[in-house]
């Protein structure tokens, strides 16, 4: 999702004619009509629902179905010299009353690009994605688009997969991580590969093992108040193979979400609760859970039931991540020492992925490093908690922040370890790519690119 903020916009048609050799999206008009932007802003939350704001004033929300239409929209915002952003939270936008959202999941087309076609060899493999194009989502339990998730540099440093091309000049430094400060992503070239199923296993480790450990792994939940971690692993498999592979992470019944929502209220004020509630979760995770494609049977996702928390996720380098996750469990037992005992309440374990190298400005696996010290060249291990672990992991590890799952305190908090010449580039490049500021968020004013 991008936005954007408008001071004056009214109702108006936009006509336009086409150049003969355009790759065109199958939905595509000949006119385009604004709608009215009504005077008065109002709170957009996230998905958490009311006292979950990502932007605090919103006096529109736009959902275009095909990429010029949000042209237009943005055309008509620069004429009436206006700005935008692109979060969670309330870091997604501007403070400004103005402002106003582009949604682009409705945008979700092939084109009809010779070069493409020419490249697939068949007009059938297009007529077989045409449908199969409707998904619209990446990361579907984040609703989070194709654009989007590039946008934020959202998982997509794989350890096994490369995901994406390397390039060297400043625009695509800054490009490949925009925050949606460049503008919108609105056309990207992906590479089309055959279907396939997913293959899942997941194993049980003593939390000793792990600490003290070659920790570099695929991917990794923790469960503190037994001290056992979860080893996650995943790979390819042929289409036609049988069994199940999936995991909802968010998904949960109404009797789980509905005790879990008790506990954890009540755990505001008990460690008891929150120590039930852990290893409740701890059971209904430890035993065989892969599934289909789909969700589970009378399931919803976990914030339907308002399970809701202030998160924080954070990267640091590979060599220090066995230093971080022991000063964690410090934490832990220095809070249990003070008869406060303190534990994870994630419903599937504490979330912790592992990216290679990827070289970008704003990347959270980039090695360029400035002068801050820290051995990038192995990649990263993202450490997805509660808030209340920020202050005391920024100051003792040179960790960057998560582009959405993150506080403004922690985007401010975290300032000191982003390297400074990659900030001054990226907003040189951002400089041309919208010099009269139509894009901004809270995030880019914290980090000075805006």
């Amino acid at each position: 999702m991008s936005a954007l903020m408008l001071s004056s916009v009214r109702e108006a048609t936009v006509e336009y004619t086409l150049p003969a050799n355009i790759c065109l999206p199958f939905n595509f008009p000949s006119k385009i009509i604004l709608p009215q932007v009504p005077a008065i802003s109002e709170v957009y939350n996230t998905f958490d629902g009311v006292g979950f704001p990502a932007c605090d004033a919103v006096v529109k929300v736009y959902r275009p179905s095909m990429v010029d239409e949000m042209v237009a929209i943005v055309k008509n915002a620069s004429a009436n010299g206006v700005p935008n952003a692109h979060m969670w939270y309330d870091t997604m936008c501007s403070d400004d009353p103005a402002t106003v959202i582009i949604k682009t999941d409705a945008v979700d087309g092939i084109s009809r690009c010779p070069a493409v076609l020419e490249a697939w060899s068949s007009k059938r493999v297009l007529r077989s994605l045409k449908p199969r194009s409707r998904v619209r989502f990446t990361l579907v339990n984040w609703n989070i688009t194709l654009g989007g998730a590039i946008a934020m540099g959202a998982h997509r440093f794989s350890l096994r997969e490369d995901s994406q091309k390397s390039a060297n000049n400043d625009t695509w430094l800054a490009a490949t991580t925009s925050l949606g400060l460049l503008g919108v992503l609105a056309r990207i070239t992906i590479s089309v590969m055959a279907d396939y199923k997913v293959w899942a296993n997941q194993t049980t480790l003593d939390e000793e093992a792990v600490l003290n450990d070659d920790i570099f792994a695929q991917n990794l939940a923790w469960w503190p108040s037994v001290k056992k971690f979860h080893v996650r692993t995943y790979g390819v498999m042929p289409v036609n193979a049988s069994g199940n592979a999936f995991q909802s992470t968010f998904s949960v019944t109404a009797l789980e979400g509905n005790l879990a929502l008790s506990l954890l209220n009540n755990g505001q004020n008990s460690s008891t609760a929150n120590f039930v509630s852990a290893d409740i979760f701890y059971a209904l995770w430890s035993a065989p859970n892969f599934h289909g494609t789909e969700l589970y049977p009378d399931t919803l996702p976990e914030w339907d039931y308002s399970l809701h928390g202030a998160t924080l996720e954070l990267a640091v380098p590979i060599p220090q991540a066995n230093a971080l996750l022991r000063r964690v469990r410090e934490l832990f037992d220095q809070s249990a020492t003070d008869g406060m005992a303190v534990t994870s309440t994630y419903p599937s374990g504490i979330n912790i992925k592992f990216g290679k190298p990827f070289d970008s400005f704003l990347g959270q696996t980039t090695q360029r490093v400035g002068n801050i010290t820290g051995d990038w060249s192995r990649g990263s291990m993202m450490f997805d908690f509660r808030s209340f672990l920020t202050t005391t992991l920024i100051s003792e590890f040179p960790i960057r922040p998560h582009w959405t799952k993150n506080t403004r305190t922690i985007f401010a908090e975290a300032l000191k370890n982003l390297d400074a010449d990659s900030l001054k580039r990226f907003a040189s490049v951002r400089a041309e790519f919208d010099p009269a500021k139509t894009f901004r968020s809270i995030t880019g004013e914290i980090i000075g690119v805006v």
